[in-house]
């Protein structure tokens, strides 16, 4: 399971206009677990709720992965990144019992373009907005 921030309408359009093979469920993984979902597991809090979106940017393109090896966007930490990840982090350990995360890996957020050899197009948006947030199994 995992904690997928998911992108605007507006941002996954650019998304789509820069990688043409974006899958339709593109998201910036917070935290995952490999653990199942509990039913009711809460959502972290927005960090400021008078803005109900993360804004970051691009950080540039890089490939992540052991045997299947994808093509992504990587994304700069801001305050609402690292806030929602520590709060992802918090919930796990409230939880009872609690949920072990993947911690192998330093924190590094990014979004799925594709196959490592997906076809890029241009340059990547140069803001990226992520409004909404959910538990995906």
């Amino acid at each position: 399971m995992y904690l997928a921030l998911i992108p605007d309408e507006q941002t996954t359009k650019a998304l789509r206009a820069f990688a043409p093979a974006l899958p339709s469920d593109a998201h910036c993984t917070v935290i995952h677990s490999k653990a199942p979902l509990p039913a009711g597991l809460p959502l972290p809090v927005w960090p400021n709720l008078s803005v109900r979106n993360v804004e970051t940017f691009p950080e540039g393109v890089a490939v992540f992965g052991g045997k299947i090896k994808v093509a992504v966007l990587k994304l700069r930490i801001v305050f609402e990144l690292a806030y929602l990840r520590g709060s992802a982090e918090q919930i796990f350990l409230e939880s009872r019992p609690s949920i072990p995360y993947s911690s192998e890996w330093a924190f590094s957020p990014h979004v799925t373009l594709g196959g490592a050899g997906a076809q890029l197009v241009g340059e990547p948006p140069t803001l990226l907005r992520f409004d909404r947030m959910e538990w995906r199994p």
